[in-house]
């Protein structure tokens, strides 16, 4: 068995890097992916985007793949939703109009 102690009798931390460093890159890859994700969605305002935006920023790994498991598809079924009814909206608002023009 290998002593993980260093000449000063410290831990040696050298082998858990090759371990660390890769997986605070991905976390961190995905923390700026799921919040650009987040911000690009057009249609979802207010309390959803800001509570995702904690849950990605403070749950950190975890939220993150929570986000695009979860929050990303469900976001993305409200947006569909609120287009529906805006779109919706202008249509008797445009149809409305042409009735007084005919």
């Amino acid at each position: 068995m290998q002593n993980s102690l260093d000449a000063y009798g410290f831990i040696d931390f050298s082998r858990f890097l090759v371990i660390i460093i890769p997986l605070v890159v991905i976390q961190f890859a995905l923390l700026i992916a799921a919040l650009v994700s987040l911000a690009k969605k057009r249609y979802v305002q207010g309390n959803d985007k800001i509570l995702w935006a904690l849950i990605i920023i403070f749950v950190g790994f975890i939220g993150s793949i929570l986000y695009f498991a979860v929050g990303s598809s469900h976001l993305d079924q409200k947006a569909a939703e609120t287009e529906d009814r805006l779109n919706d909206q202008h249509e008797y608002k445009t149809r409305g109009s042409d009735q007084w023009f005919n």
